[in-house]
């Protein structure tokens, strides 16, 4: 019988490993007391509500931008740093200002946000990534 290194074990356990999902998404601090199952929506919810916020903020100060749709991609790395990018599919600022500042909206919010705990994947800490996609309404349509 052929005797096995550990390095082969561990080249085998990883092919098994499914790196796209995680097993705990991280956790913030308003979630933290709710049960497992509940806390990947909570952590959606959460940026969801931070997120609208930022805009309606934006808007109520300055003037609402043409929007029909946004994809936020927010990011948790495992040293529980809160990250996004936006990109813009369809939007109309009046200037390159305009849309800093709406980013820096954005940003505070998210800054807002007590991360307390990254995603796991089999108990390790892992950088982990999510899409939001923001669809606008216009009233009265």
């Amino acid at each position: 019988m052929e005797r096995q290194t550990s390095e082969y074990i561990l080249q085998e356990e990883l092919k098994t490993i499914n790196w796209h999902e995680v097993d705990v998404y991280p956790i913030f601090s308003d979630c933290k007391a709710l049960d497992q199952d509940e806390q990947p929506d909570c952590f959606i919810e959460i940026l969801h509500q931070k997120i609208t916020n930022s805009i309606q903020r934006y808007a109520y100060e300055y003037s609402k931008p043409d929007f029909k749709e946004l994809k936020f991609t927010i990011q948790v790395d495992k040293e529980n740093k809160l990250d996004f990018n936006m990109d813009t599919l369809t939007v109309g600022f009046e200037s390159d200002e305009s849309y800093q500042i709406f980013k820096n909206y954005i940003q505070e919010g998210l800054d807002s946000i007590q991360v307390i705990e990254p995603a796991l994947k089999r108990g390790i800490p892992v950088t982990t990534k999510f899409e939001l996609p923001v669809l606008f309404i216009k009233e009265n349509q």
